[in-house]
């Protein structure tokens, strides 16, 4: 029978990227801040994060999309073995033909990161008024700008772009955009809620 520690060392020696430990753990506590029951996650992989994080919370709901199909058919021969509760849905689909059935509590941007303003302003309206969407690797394992001059063309592409969906991210008045340093670089974003007392004035 295979554990999250055996998937997260197939993982590593296939060289698939997952979150870390620590990436993983702050989600974990949004979560619990939030008070989050249902959880759209952009990107499965082989399903490490969305398996550990029906470990961690066994009231959590998660429904995970995989546009690769040799990725999702993977996914889920772990998705039999580790999800115990059957908490996990697994969906082979493009995050831009997928139209979630009702808003979420909790939103895990972790896709093709030269795509993340596309999927912000696709997901961001399906994101509960309480609720906290989480953009993973916004570093980009931590390579900067001013270090991409020797990297390929397309490499220094997607680096620009990272960077200017992150000053653009930054610059929209109606979303409270927290950056947490942790793992490859967070965004945690959130609704602005209205002073009602200040409306209840007018």
């Amino acid at each position: 029978m295979i554990t999250l520690h055996d998937l997260k060392q197939i993982a590593l020696i296939t060289d698939i990227p997952i979150m870390s430990d620590e990436t993983i753990e702050t989600i974990s506590k949004e979560i619990s801040i939030h008070h989050c029951f249902t959880l759209l996650e952009i990107g499965t992989a082989i399903g490490y994060s969305s398996l550990s994080l029906a470990h961690l919370h066994p009231h959590l709901n998660i429904t995970t999309l995989e546009k690769d199909e040799d990725r999702h058919f993977e996914a889920l021969k772990y998705k039999q073995q580790l999800d115990v509760r059957n908490q996990v849905s697994m969906i082979c689909q493009d995050a831009f033909e997928y139209v979630p059935k009702h808003l979420m509590d909790c939103i895990i941007l972790d896709g093709a990161k030269a795509s993340n303003q596309r999927f912000f302003q696709r997901y961001f309206p399906f994101l509960k008024t309480s609720g906290v969407m989480i953009i993973d690797n916004i570093d980009f394992h931590g390579v900067r700008e001013q270090d991409i001059n020797h990297r390929s063309r397309q490499f220094r592409k997607m680096i620009h772009k990272l960077s200017a969906f992150e000053e653009w991210i930054m610059s929209q008045n109606h979303i409270n955009v927290e950056k947490i340093n942790v793992g490859d670089g967070l965004l945690k974003i959130t609704h602005k809620h209205h002073d009602e007392s200040f409306y209840g004035k007018i």
